[in-house]
């Protein structure tokens, strides 16, 4: 039995083996990944579409995911893995120059988000819209397995500023998720609206000013944060 259709939707054989499954499950989330990457908003992205870049019925996709906020929670979670490792580069890389300090150390770490929009998007709706559509079980599981990133991350962390614990890095790592989550989307408002059918309205002097910049804010925000926790530490 194929998990194509009768539409043209190309089609494979049905999993029946554990890494057959695994198989369907990441050929979906690269399916998400790949429509997201090439600036689909994650809102506007649908099921079907995702299904058919996997090359498979809509209707089978709930053979592996409950629905598209399942599959935006696996994707959320690779970004995250990369993330770590990527990151646990650059505090090697400062380590082993000599770099240390919280400004060294809120440099790269803003950078690495940076670099990673699609963490940063998902991760800032996860909260607010991914978690109301999502059963709670997986949220749980999700963070679970988060615990261990955020260790790893915390201990790295340390290394780049030692005047902190690994527990005050994991405190301030708290911060720095509530900062991204936060920034990303004032850093990247809708774009402007337009009146009837004239040009999009183009904001005020005044409305410019109080534009974010995500590295650059999430940077100083970071920086504070950490000499803060410095300031305060034992």
């Amino acid at each position: 039995m194929s998990e194509g259709d009768s539409s043209g939707t190309p089609s494979f054989q049905r999993a029946r083996t554990r890494p057959q499954k695994a198989e369907r499950e990441r050929a979906l989330i690269d399916a998400a990944r790949e429509s997201l990457e090439q600036g689909t908003d994650p809102w506007a992205l649908s099921l079907a579409e995702v299904a058919r870049r996997a090359g498979m019925a809509k209707s089978n996709v709930y053979r592996y995911f409950g629905g598209l906020e399942s599959v935006l929670l696996a994707v959320l979670a690779d970004e995250w893995l990369a993330f770590g490792e990527a990151v646990g580069r650059r505090m090697d890389a400062a380590v082993s120059a000599g770099a240390r300090g919280p400004d060294e150390l809120a440099g790269l770490l803003s950078a690495s988000f940076a670099h990673r929009p699609l963490l940063c998007q998902l991760q800032s709706a996860l909260p607010t819209i991914m978690e109301r559509n999502l059963d709670p079980e997986e949220v749980a599981t999700f963070k679970r397995d988060g615990l261990h990133l955020v260790d790893e991350l915390a201990r790295g962390m340390q290394r780049v500023e030692p005047r902190l614990t690994v527990r005050e890095h994991g405190a301030v790592i708290r911060v720095m998720l509530v900062l991204v989550g936060g920034l990303w989307p004032l850093a990247h408002p809708r774009a402007p609206e337009r009146s009837g059918n004239g040009p999009p309205i183009e904001p005020d002097d005044a409305v410019v000013a109080l534009r974010f910049e995500f590295e650059s804010d999430l940077h100083d925000a970071l920086a504070r944060v950490l000499r803060g926790s410095r300031a305060t530490s034992g």
